[in-house]
């Protein structure tokens, strides 16, 4: 079990990390799908968990940092939408960034 729990706070802090380069880069980074889709699972499992924990203390700990890492995955996907709202009227209006089978349907608008 412990074995389990490292590698979950080894993702858990490359999770992080990824938010806080998606915040400071100016430009858009690759998704990280996998990533978001073992935090999404990682927190199914710990609400479920919650539930069998005794013990206020404990169980309010657990809900605290499911709740943090619900709120990271939540600034994650609002900065990415943010920069592909900021980022679609240049990627329109700046042709060099379309494909060609892009600039051909554009033209034909």
């Amino acid at each position: 079990m412990a074995e389990s729990e490292s590698i979950v706070n080894k993702r858990a802090i490359q999770f992080k990390t990824c938010v806080k380069n998606e915040m400071l880069c100016p430009a858009i980074l690759p998704f990280a799908q996998e990533l978001v889709n073992e935090m999404i699972l990682m927190t199914n499992n710990q609400e479920e968990r919650i539930d069998t924990i005794s013990g206020d203390a404990f169980r309010n700990v657990y809900r605290m940092e499911v709740d943090r890492i619900k709120y990271l995955l939540a600034s994650y996907l609002r900065v990415r939408l943010k920069k592909l709202q900021a980022l679609s009227f240049q990627v329109f209006y700046y042709s060099s960034f379309l494909t060609e089978i892009e600039i051909g349907i554009k033209k034909m608008n």
